[in-house]
């Protein structure tokens, strides 16, 4: 098992994302709303003993964290790229133990 933390959100893009194909206007979609998230999963993994990718501190220390989304939320190639650049490592490791 491997928990990953939710990344970080673009939230101006991603409203005017929901906004534009959803007709949907708000303003709740806000990178701050994704840290209580982001805790809760690191402390699972701890309490598990199980491997944790905190994409959300990765992100943290990321000034051009917003041009990894296709919409504010979701990954594009470049936000896929940094997810498998992380997971990949741990799999790598541990997958022998399941051969």
């Amino acid at each position: 098992i491997i928990i990953i933390t939710p990344g970080r959100i673009d939230g101006d893009r991603w409203s005017d994302y929901l906004k534009t194909h959803y007709k949907v206007d708000s303003k709740d979609h806000q990178d701050e709303l994704v840290k209580p998230y982001a805790e809760v999963s690191r402390r699972v993994a701890n309490e598990k003993n199980v491997e944790c990718i905190d994409l959300n501190k990765i992100m943290q220390n990321m000034t051009d964290f917003k041009e990894y989304f296709i919409d504010g939320l979701h990954f594009n190639n470049k936000g896929n790229q940094l997810l498998f650049e992380n997971l990949w490592p741990i799999v790598e490791e541990n997958i022998a133990k399941y051969l």
